[in-house]
């Protein structure tokens, strides 16, 4: 999977003084054109699939602007771009407008700024699109780009604060009268080649308008786009619908693992003639200032769950170590089927700085539920055989949206920091309902074990929630004359 950017770029400033600033602002340049051409790839990647008449995306004002053209080093896990680590700028944009064109989307664009240059009167005459150099005056890129991505789909460049009214115009009267001309290649198979197009007319004073080719991609091209489309961009993607949790797990001072679980409705795959054999989850965690990526995926297997006529199905499952820094980090979990269809979701995990958090700390707080059965392997150690968390007597099983059934009792796994190895033998668990105080809550502790190396308290407790009524709850955990504590949400249905 693929490992993300810090939230805020002034702290990796701060965290890097060595950097000079030029070496900032072209990280934060970076920063800007990607998420640019993931925000312009997710978009084609989401209005392809709605057919119409014609299909058109409309931007304002462009790419994030440079003084010089440089080779650029852009975080492409899936290879979409090139297999190449580098390209010009005007390259990767040129990607875009390929699969833009591939599927028949023309980009509209204004730019509001007055100064704006001529259109392609300002481009020197030996500008090669295709080419591997590029030749032009001074002009910011993202007037180039603007004028490139217009002019290679077949769309319209407005420049122009007061342009607005017209480019509405432009729209209504494009989408009301236009020409669809198509014809079909001789070859069988896609090539994964661009092809130019050149449409001529005889009747004199008539400027054509259309794009200037297409690229004839395979529908495992299609397919990689639409993986990272979703990987950039999991919000925009819900044709498979699930929920999902994901936890960093510390393992040593230098590696962690995830331990991912997620609930699938199986309705959704009943509604069809032939559901899946599995679908594949995909899970990534990116390091943009590294340039790395920890990429990873899993079948799951629908039909079974179908079979037993499930009405969810449940998966939990941990990853391999992970070597990462502190710090918060995106990631991303995406569900994809064999027919193209994707789901994604979401979240931001932190991996503290140990030594630097307060002790006592609450690492994590996970509820689910135990079954008895002993497992093979450490204790506190999630199975590679169901994703549970091993115990001496019992496997532990995360749930998700810390929802807990009314009658039914609840375990709750802590990792606590506890270099100063505080005793754990009061702490108190209180719920709360509105702010309002209800009781203090019996507890069971289940297992413990000290990791020594890491300060890391491990525990298992089991609560008995037979009296507690339906409704939104929190639960506050207290440490022993300490003030700090540690709130969850909790919610208890019939």
């Amino acid at each position: 999977m693929h490992k993300s950017i810090k939230a805020n770029p002034w702290i990796y400033f701060e965290e890097n003084m060595s950097l000079d600033f030029a070496e900032y602002q072209n990280y934060l340049f970076r920063r800007r054109f990607e998420k640019t051409i993931s925000a312009l790839l997710s978009s084609v990647n989401i209005i392809r699939r709605h057919t119409g008449r014609k299909t058109i995306l409309f931007i304002s004002q462009g790419t994030p602007e440079i003084s010089k053209y440089e080779i650029l080093k852009i975080f492409d896990p899936f290879n979409i771009i090139s297999k190449r680590k580098t390209r010009f700028d005007w390259q990767i944009v040129d990607e875009i407008i390929k699969y833009a064109n591939a599927e028949n989307i023309a980009f509209y664009v204004l730019n509001p700024d007055v100064e704006f240059r001529k259109l392609l009167k300002d481009i020197d005459a030996s500008v090669k699109f295709q080419s591997e150099t590029l030749s032009m005056k001074e002009i910011k890129f993202s007037n180039y780009s603007l004028i490139h991505l217009a002019e290679e789909t077949g769309g319209v460049l407005l420049r122009g604060g007061k342009k607005y009214e017209e480019t509405v115009q432009e729209l209504k009267r494009d989408l009301s009268y236009y020409y669809e001309i198509g014809y079909k290649p001789q070859r069988e198979k896609e090539d994964g080649k661009y092809h130019r197009i050149e449409i001529k007319v005889k009747r004199p004073g008539v400027n054509v308008r259309s794009r200037k080719g297409y690229m004839d991609y395979s529908e495992e091209e299609k397919m990689k786009r639409n993986l990272a489309s979703a990987f950039f961009s999991p919000e925009y993607f819900k044709e498979i619908e699930f929920r999902c949790e994901v936890n960093s797990i510390p393992e040593d001072k230098k590696n962690s693992l995830f331990w991912i679980r997620i609930e699938i409705p199986t309705e959704q795959f009943k509604r069809k003639e032939s559901p899946p054999e599995d679908i594949t989850l995909l899970f990534g965690i990116k390091e943009l200032e590294e340039e790395k990526a920890h990429l990873g995926e899993v079948k799951i297997k629908i039909k079974e769950a179908l079979k037993r006529n499930l009405s969810s199905l449940y998966y939990s499952f941990g990853t391999s170590d992970v070597k990462i820094k502190p710090g918060s980090y995106e990631t991303a979990v995406i569900l994809t089927s064999k027919e193209g269809k994707i789901g994604g979701y979401e979240t931001l995990i932190k991996i503290p700085r140990l030594k630097k958090e307060p002790s006592p700390t609450i690492l994590n707080s996970i509820f689910g539920f135990l079954k008895e059965k002993e497992g093979e392997g450490n204790l506190f150690t999630i199975s590679r055989e169901d994703g549970s968390l091993l115990l001496s007597k019992y496997r532990f099983f995360p749930s998700l949206g810390n929802e807990i059934k009314e009658g039914e009792n609840i375990a709750l796994f802590l990792q606590i920091y506890n270099p100063d190895d505080i005793e754990d033998s009061f702490l108190k668990f209180s719920l709360y309902k509105d702010e309002n105080f209800i009781s203090n809550l019996k507890f069971q502790r289940i297992e413990s074990f000290f990791n020594k190396k890491m300060n890391i308290l491990n525990e298992v407790y089991i609560f008995d929630l037979q009296d507690i009524l339906p409704g939104d709850y929190q639960l506050k955990i207290n440490f022993p004359e300490k003030i700090e504590k540690k709130i969850i949400g909790i919610k208890v249905f019939q």
